[in-house]
């Protein structure tokens, strides 16, 4: 093509098959889901402000990947575990290793750089960070912020 697109037939994809060079267990090498979009995220306890435009995602096949900007944390002394909710997509519960995020911002405590596991068949995901001098996770409490808090969010995960 010198100028346009190509459009392929709802319910058709490009196939990027090949039997000698598909990598083994492979079961589709069909590409016929892309989407990109935005989505309001929101958290267990109180309420948080979404940066304008922030709140974006990219799926592909079957791997979604969202990001967002939150703020001024209204609840900032509640013993509740922080939990992301809303997420657009639901969570496979098929690779539940496979599903991660990172958050990092100013005003978050102790926690300066967070990381997300998701929860299979939800749409939301709870904060941890290392425990320092030994091997474990501490669950991330909305006490560990503060009104200040601001917070950029990435997120890859496999949706079901």
């Amino acid at each position: 093509l010198t100028d346009g697109n190509i459009v392929v037939a709802n319910g058709h994809g490009i196939d990027f098959g090949n039997e000698s060079g598909s990598a083994s267990g492979s079961t589709s090498a069909l590409l016929d889901d892309y989407e990109e979009g935005t989505w309001t995220p929101t958290v267990n306890s109180g309420t948080v402000v979404i940066e304008s435009n922030s709140s974006k995602y990219i799926k592909i096949g079957n791997l979604a990947t969202v990001y967002t900007r939150i703020k001024s944390f209204s609840d900032n002394t509640g013993s509740s575990v922080f939990i992301l909710k809303s997420l657009p997509f639901t969570i496979s519960a098929g690779n539940p290793d496979a599903n991660i995020g990172n958050a990092w911002g100013n005003n978050m405590g102790d926690e300066q750089c967070l990381f997300f596991y998701t929860e299979q068949n939800t749409t939301q995901t709870q904060a941890y960070y290392g425990a320092a001098g030994n091997a474990t996770f501490n669950q991330v409490r909305h006490s560990d912020f503060v009104a200040e808090t601001d917070m950029l969010i990435k997120l890859t995960y496999i949706t079901s």
